[in-house]
């Protein structure tokens, strides 16, 4: 190019193409700080959640005609464990005709911010949706069918599901549990969720229990030692939660009686149920 092509020119297009004379330079060469590879790596990790966490509603999708109880109409289940809805599936089942399809279409779409930070393509991101603390479901379980003889024949106790409530954390996982028999065929199945689940009945189950209840304050590993007992043996379950063998559901299971903690709390072994004491059994859950 000649010097007077060149002082024809516009200025701006000339600093424009400097400009990219120099990103072609710093791609290939390089740059002194390295500012470019260290903006490309930023952008190549994910971008921490700064918003509040989504809760995802189960109900609400129910109300729309979602079967949530159909858990592997959403969720992949490897092993035991229930997967996310997305992973991996490019925000599948969620972009499919009849559900968001077309607002993820949209010229400008509103759905991304919904699960994450911003809707930028090239920047990735983590949906800001994690586990709940407490499930949307509860599970139904027949301790009348776990405590049969077929059952005990079968190794079933109440230390198999429940695992040894006398040492904190040392609760099984349940999936995991029930998945040793009911994996192997025994219905129903692992995959038959709708059997055990049903949305909002551990909700329905706990509302009318009141907030000074015992069990809020209760704790096994305080009661691991039978006090009347020299050798201080652990107690059996069935000494407080007697009647638990003949019930079909959970709401059938007795609840212990004040009269089978006055057994021990006799004044002399623990302190007397009776008196002014109450708040150390009845009132909200220890910090």
């Amino acid at each position: 190019m000649s010097r007077l092509s060149m002082i024809s020119v516009p200025r701006v297009w000339r600093g424009l193409v400097a400009a990219g004379l120099a990103v072609i330079a710093a791609l290939v060469f390089g740059t002194s700080d390295d500012s470019y590879a260290q903006e490309k790596a930023a952008a190549a990790e994910p971008a921490a959640p700064s918003a509040e966490m989504v809760r995802f509603g189960h109900k609400l999708h129910q109300s729309k005609g979602v079967a949530v109880e159909d858990c592997q109409q959403c969720h992949g289940i490897k092993g035991f464990e229930i997967e996310p809805v997305t992973r991996g599936k490019n925000h599948q089942p969620c972009n499919t005709s009849g559900c968001h399809a077309s607002e993820y279409m949209s010229r400008e779409p509103k759905i991304c911010v919904v699960c994450h930070d911003t809707n930028e393509p090239w920047v990735k991101q983590i949906a800001r949706i994690r586990d709940l603390p407490t499930s949307e479901f509860g599970g139904e379980i027949s301790h009348k069918t776990h405590q049969s003889d077929k059952a005990a024949k079968g190794g079933v106790k109440c230390q198999s599901c429940h695992g040894n409530v006398y040492v904190e954390g040392e609760k099984p996982e349940a999936h995991a549990v029930c998945g040793s028999c009911h994996q192997g065929g025994l219905r129903p199945l692992m995959s038959d969720c709708g059997d055990c689940h049903k949305l909002g009945y551990q909700a329905e189950r706990l509302k009318n229990q009141s907030k000074y209840a015992v069990r809020a304050r209760f704790r096994h590993d305080d009661h691991d030692r039978d006090p009347r007992e020299k050798s201080r043996e652990t107690p059996g379950c069935k000494l407080c939660h007697s009647g638990v063998e003949n019930a079909n559901t959970l709401s059938e299971i007795p609840r212990p009686t004040m009269q089978s903690c006055d057994a021990c709390h006799d004044g002399v072994n623990a302190f007397k149920t009776t008196g002014f004491g109450c708040v150390k059994c009845h009132g909200v859950a220890k910090p």
